[in-house]
């Protein structure tokens, strides 16, 4: 196993590289940790010698002043820089890390060796989610028994240090640069495979039905005229790689990234 720390403003975050096989990194999502991930990391670190960190603010990456996409991103790439050889790598991502890796594989001027997005990156032609979601989402964030378990969670592998403003004014962000992201697709000359959950905003109610299907659509779109895009689905929610690690694996092994 190797570890180093990459220092990028005043942000602190350690990378372990640890496997066998081809170079790869994964990159989480938002609100996610190695910790959470451990089955799917443990999995892929038998087909892939495999660098992995954690974003700031999350497990043991350490607080930040700023939590804006750009900030994300750029510690990103700073991990894939001190990392080297972007083209001989696999990149992989869920959610938010679908896209940081998406940004840097769009950057590159052969492309990675193969990239692999999970439940993310998908270009929405507008918003998800209504301002009166996206209030009662932050007043879930804000409430007493969250920030009990963000306490409960502080100085952990698993410690989430972001506010409910942080996360809410990032998820904007987040939207708003997906409406561009067909652009980036086109600048990734490799084989890219997409395994999307099939129920992100859940089963109950037609609203969350009214969401998967939005969702579903952005997918179907992107892919349509694009050969390059393989898509791949799980019967699972947007938490897909900590509750079906199995089944992201073997869509990621069927992939053929691994050889």
């Amino acid at each position: 196993m190797e570890t180093f720390t990459v220092r990028r403003d005043d942000a602190t975050i350690p990378v372990t590289v640890s496997g066998d096989g081809p170079p790869a990194v994964f990159v989480p999502g938002l609100s996610t940790t190695q910790a959470d991930l451990g089955q799917l990391l443990e999995s892929l670190r038998e087909f892939f010698r495999l660098a992995t960190f954690d974003l700031r603010g999350h497990g043991l990456s350490s607080h930040a002043a700023r939590y804006d996409y750009a900030s994300f991103a750029a510690d990103a790439a700073a991990v894939m820089a001190a990392l080297g050889a972007p083209e001989s790598s696999v990149l992989m991502g869920h959610s938010l890390g679908a896209d940081l890796v998406l940004d840097h594989a769009a950057a590159l001027p052969e492309g990675p060796r193969a990239l692999i997005l999970i439940d993310g990156a998908a270009p929405t032609p507008r918003p998800l989610l209504t301002e009166d979601e996206l209030a009662v989402m932050h007043e879930s964030l804000s409430s007493e028994e969250a920030l009990h378990t963000q306490r409960s969670l502080a100085g952990t592998p698993r410690q989430q240090l972001l506010s409910a403003d942080d996360v809410m004014g990032l998820l904007r962000e987040v939207e708003a640069h997906r409406r561009s992201s067909a652009e980036r697709f086109d600048q990734v000359d490799r084989p890219v495979t997409m395994i999307m959950s099939e129920t992100m905003a859940g089963t109950s109610g037609d609203r969350a039905r009214e969401l998967n299907t939005a969702w579903r659509e952005a997918v179907d779109v992107l892919a349509a005229g694009r050969p390059s895009i393989t898509v791949r689905r799980v019967p699972a929610g947007h938490d897909l790689v900590v509750t079906h690690p199995e089944q992201v694996l073997a869509h990621i092994l069927a992939a053929g990234a691994h050889h």
